[in-house]
């Protein structure tokens, strides 16, 4: 890199070895010879944890140990997000069953015995008046159900990826970080040459 010799693209692989110090001295030249570095690190740990990401972009691939798995989902971040916190579920029934009854009843029956001087001797005492008896009965039944569901929101701050979503990955999968001048993003990225293969793919790049 210093004699020009080297240009475009150094991919170094199994860097764990070099040390921190090293790798940051390899970055500072890739950077003045403006060469694309790619850095292959199994487990940044210690100092070398520190230098993740500082030249640019990191990709995260699949993990096998639940703790390089939640250093690699601290670096990716946390961020805000609404998730339901809560479920209210209300059943309600109610039953009513009401009637009433009213009777009224009046009799009153006879003949009429008096005699009447004037009355043909034809005609018969007759009956003065006979009311009849009214039954009034109704009844009422009133059965309700009701049901209510209600749920709340709460913003929660927690990882972008979570540790065990980066130990279940694809070996062919890995997540972008590219902190770049344009803000940073997070991308999920297949890198399966079998997607070439599937239907409706693309086989030259859109512009």
């Amino acid at each position: 890199m210093a004699g020009g010799r080297l240009r475009d693209v150094l991919v170094v692989a199994g860097c764990d070895h070099l040390g921190a110090e090293c790798l940051r001295g390899l970055s500072e030249q890739a950077r003045r010879s403006d060469v694309q570095l790619v850095l292959m690190i199994d487990q940044p740990q210690g100092e070398l944890e520190k230098t993740v990401g500082v030249g640019g972009a990191v990709c995260v691939m699949k993990m096998y140990n639940h703790r390089d798995a939640n250093v690699a989902a601290e670096f990716i971040g946390k961020g805000h997000k609404f998730v339901v916190n809560q479920v209210t579920r209300q059943v309600g029934k109610s039953f009513a069953d009401g009637g009433g009854d009213s009777f009224n009843a009046t009799t009153n029956q006879g003949t009429s015995a008096k005699q009447n001087k004037f009355r043909h001797p034809w005609q018969r005492p007759g009956p003065v008046g006979l009311p009849r008896t009214y039954l009034d009965r109704h009844a009422h039944v009133q059965n309700t159900d009701n049901i209510s569901t209600s749920s709340a929101s709460g913003r929660v701050y927690e990882f972008v990826v979570e540790p065990a979503e980066i130990l279940g990955m694809p070996e062919t999968a890995f997540i972008l970080v590219d902190n770049g001048g344009h803000g940073r993003r997070v991308i999920m990225v297949d890198g399966n040459p079998g997607i070439c293969l599937l239907d409706r793919v693309a086989t030259t790049l859109a512009k």
